[in-house]
């Protein structure tokens, strides 16, 4: 993982989980955003960057990476390992007509948490002021989202500017 990596985390973690007390983010990258290739296409089309640039994502993103706190806002991030994160959920037993129950675990560990945020790696074009990542976070049994992001640096600043929406709860 790179410096600016967690630039663009930071970033992404500084918006909309800015106004809650911590965050859980699972301490490996995967990618659910682009696993096809058709559908790897149509996403650099959908996101302006060339071909290049989602060869270099799906290179990066071609296994697993271990993330460390290294966020610009670190005291408001707790890691979870995938293992924990699926013990956690696998726990409870679902229970009909209660959506959320398989919560109560995540809940239990992990009080006043907003949800799990989970990150690709991040691919860089533009001389490194354009990022393309994928997030997903998810806050309960019909609560969340994920897709992939174009972020640009601009005057030092990372900012999302188009987001493809790939699932939502």
């Amino acid at each position: 993982m790179t410096a600016a990596e967690y630039e663009v985390y930071s970033a992404l973690l500084g918006g909309d989980w800015r106004d809650t007390s911590y965050v859980v983010v699972e301490d490996e990258t995967e990618d659910r955003a682009m696993r096809v290739g058709r559908e790897r296409m149509k996403r650099a089309g959908e996101l302006g960057v060339s071909d290049s640039v989602i060869a270099d994502y799906d290179r990066l993103n071609a296994r697993n990476h271990r993330l460390h706190n290294a966020f610009a806002s670190r005291e408001r991030v707790r890691m979870a390992g995938p293992r924990e994160l699926n013990a956690l959920f696998s726990a409870q037993p679902a229970v009909p007509d209660e959506i959320d129950s398989r919560w109560l675990g995540f809940r239990a560990r992990y009080p006043g948490a907003t949800g799990v945020v989970r990150f690709s790696r991040v691919a860089f074009a533009d001389s490194g002021n354009t990022a393309i990542v994928s997030v997903s976070h998810g806050c309960g049994g019909l609560c969340g989202a994920g897709g992939l992001l174009r972020m640009e640096r601009r005057d030092g600043v990372w900012k999302v500017t188009t987001a493809t929406a790939q699932w939502i709860s």
